[in-house]
């Protein structure tokens, strides 16, 4: 955010609960005796209240003189604007403000909200301002708040409430609203703009609900990218040659190709008329589905991957300018064509290149290259285009419930972003209705970043404390005690985008397991095998012991749920725990798991013995091996899948609308819709343990 505040005589020193240089470390016995417990009940303020003594008294003991002005004619953001300043500053202050239009008498006590009859001509540049950006100020008696042609006198609203009040939005149904019945203050001038075009927060909390989002100043609430008739990885798509999920990719040096693609891009675009935006990407693949034809390895060999297919998107785009000159082309810069092009290949002015990241998730890319050197890749590509869209990962892909530590990641890297010809960023997280870990923390510090993209640690992790004390209660600070303890245990560790399966953050069993059961069979029992007791062979070979990050966990939560005053706060700490419920229901897991390969390996071994007694032939142990691996997955994979149900019905029993909300309902799902390991997409890890 580019901000200039001029003169704010009630602004103040942040109040810090606490930093990032402060992580705690696990408490070797007792967590909870080692986390202290001398600690204010009330949230961290990040501003300090307005001074009384200013010389704009807004309201004096619940009382106000003032009225809200809007335009007589004022678009349906601004009428909006000048409401939600009275709903809450009557909340906040008691004050009762009428809200008339610029056609009514002026007078000199007037909150001016949006564009009106009382500006003087040229008073306020809205095309400095941007669609988003804003101003607040005060001259003489009157406050004005003045946005953008867009968003931005609602934004400009919702800041003053946030920045002057001591409001707080933290999520679609908790809001922090402070009692303040005398306001007096005096602004000379606070201005705002976007450092970002489009933000996008691609969160359950903020997807489809507009009202909310703009609090959060995120201005792309359904984190859609418009592409008429086909999806994001498109090219397969268009070229008839597979799905955006799978399939072999088109060869792009093939005429054919060209004509397929654009021919379906406009019968696309002439169905929808109104789209600004189409996608010309790969599938979801990397480079093994691609096109290794001499004349496609030629270009890749001199201009890299990324240019290979940044050619043939220019062609598209350059064929399209003329019938369509408000339409850019969407291409993704992802898995194999994440590097910057070579051989000066550029993004033609119509071609909006959207770069995937990739590199560690714990640590900000610009202080860490172990998963590969994401800073320098985006500062390539500042070479190659001039507008950059970032498509940012900031949730455990594998599993939206699990915890993942990367709190200094999201603050780190926004800055790197905001410095390279970044114009579009989407955080991509937990987006279909499963309550994910810390989700609403996360989904709210992302969105002060995408406005505040330099904000300073302090000040990052202030926000965060004041999330917690109100969501949480008086028992906050053992839960922020746990993300700094997260953070420590992860803190030497490096992942890609992808994640990790919980599993990885167990401890193996030093002592292979060994079958007990005999492993000799009959001739009969090879033969009938579905007559066997095979689980006495579904030894794993491996156990898996409770890792102390849980142990530690559920100290921390349950001091926290100890201090809690309200069933409101008992009810978010319990949801927050339930991240560490679903990597234990995976510890008990792991623990049960049949091995199929085990099974397999007995079978097998008797087979061979049967062939050397000359007991049984060749050709009937060659029909017989394949039978009896369909019959034990099938099998086994079904006792999976009972178990895991049950479990992760245990799990949830005590309220299962705190993990699965609107997406799955264990009650009423057949369990052919799960995932054969009985969690639902992106709870769990597909086909995992098989």
């Amino acid at each position: 955010m580019k901000k200039t505040i001029w003169l704010a005589l009630f602004a103040g020193l942040l109040v810090l609960a606490g930093c990032a240089g402060g992580t705690t470390e696990p408490p070797m016995e007792d967590p909870a005796s080692d986390v202290s417990t001398d600690v204010s009940t009330d949230a961290p303020e990040t501003r300090a209240p307005a001074d009384p003594e200013a010389e704009l008294p807004l309201a004096a003991d619940g009382t106000s003189g003032y009225v809200i002005v809007r335009g007589a004619n004022a678009p349906e953001k601004e009428v909006l604007a000048a409401e939600e300043f009275r709903k809450y500053f009557a909340l906040v202050t008691g004050a009762e403000l009428p809200v008339v239009t610029d056609d009514t008498p002026e007078t000199a006590q007037e909150i001016v909200v949006g564009k009106t009859n009382r500006e003087k001509d040229g008073e306020y540049d809205r095309a400095a301002l941007g669609r988003d950006g804003f101003t607040i100020r005060t001259d003489g008696e009157k406050l004005w708040i003045v946005g953008g042609e867009d968003n931005g006198t609602l934004y400009a609203v919702y800041g003053f409430l946030e920045d002057y009040l001591g409001c707080r939005f933290f999520t679609p149904e908790i809001e922090k609203i402070p009692e303040m019945k005398t306001v007096s203050l005096k602004i000379a001038g606070d201005t705002q703009t976007a450092p970002f075009n489009v933000r996008t927060l691609y969160y359950t909390t903020a997807l489809g609900n507009g009202t909310f989002a703009a609090k959060r100043k995120v201005n792309n609430s359904d984190g859609s990218i418009s592409a008429p008739g086909v999806g994001l990885h498109s090219l397969p798509v268009l070229a008839g040659t597979g799905t955006e999920s799978g399939g072999p990719e088109p060869c792009l040096t093939d005429e054919n190709t060209f004509e397929t693609v654009m021919a379906a891009l406009r019968r696309a675009l002439d169905s929808k008329p109104e789209a600004n935006t189409v996608s010309v990407s790969q599938g979801d693949v990397g480079e093994e589905a691609c096109c290794h034809c001499d004349n496609c390895m030629a270009e890749v060999e001199k201009y890299g991957w990324s240019g290979h297919y940044l050619l043939f998107v220019n062609r598209v785009a350059e064929a399209l300018k003329a019938d369509y000159p408000n339409v850019r082309v969407n291409t993704l810069a992802y898995n194999n064509t994440c590097e910057p092009p070579k051989g000066g290949v550029v993004a033609a002015d119509n071609v909006l290149v959207q770069i995937c990241t990739l590199g560690c998730r714990f640590h900000a890319f610009t202080e860490c290259t172990e998963e590969g050197d994401f800073a320098s890749i985006l500062r390539g590509w500042g070479s190659a285009c001039s507008y950059i869209s970032i498509w940012d990962y900031t949730v455990n892909f594998r599993g939206f419930a699990a915890p993942w530590p990367n709190w200094t990641a999201i603050w780190g890297n926004m800055a790197l972003f905001a410095d390279n010809n970044v114009g579009t960023y989407m955080a991509q997280g937990p987006y279909t209705g499963i309550a994910g870990e810390f989700m609403d923390l996360r989904a709210y510090l992302l969105s002060l970043l995408m406005w505040e993209p330099h904000m300073t640690e302090e000040e990052y992790y202030a926000h965060m404390d004041d999330f917690l004390a109100f969501v949480y209660g008086p028992g906050w600070q053992h839960i922020r005690d746990f993300i700094d303890y997260t953070v420590k245990v992860m803190e030497d560790e490096h992942t890609t985008r992808t994640g990790f399966h919980v599993d990885e953050l167990y401890e193996t069993d030093p002592e292979t397991g060994i079958c007990t059961a005999s492993k000799v069979l009959t001739l009969e029992q090879v033969r009938d095998y579905q007559s066997v007791d095979w689980s006495l062979y579904y030894e794993a070979g491996r156990t898996y012991v409770l890792h102390p990050f849980l142990k530690y966990g559920y100290a921390y939560f349950d001091s926290a749920l100890a201090e809690a005053e309200t069933d409101e706060q008992k009810w978010n700490i319990e949801r927050a725990r339930l991240q560490l419920d679903y990597m234990k229901s995976f510890w008990l897991y792991a623990k049960k798991t049949p091995s199929i390969d085990n099974c397999v390996k007995v079978y097998g071994d008797n087979l061979k013995n049967l062939m050397n007694q000359g007991m049984i032939t060749a050709e009937e142990a060659d029909a017989l091996r394949p039978e009896f691996r369909k019959y034990i997955t099938e099998r086994v994979k079904e006792e999976y899948r009972e178990f895991n149900l049950e479990l992760i019905q245990n799990m949830v029993s005590h309220n299962a609308a705190h993990f699965i909300e609107g997406v799955a309902n264990l009650d009423s799902r057949e369990p052919t819709e799960w995932n054969l390991d009985g969690m639902p997409s992106h709870m769990g890890g597909g086909d995992r343990w098989y």
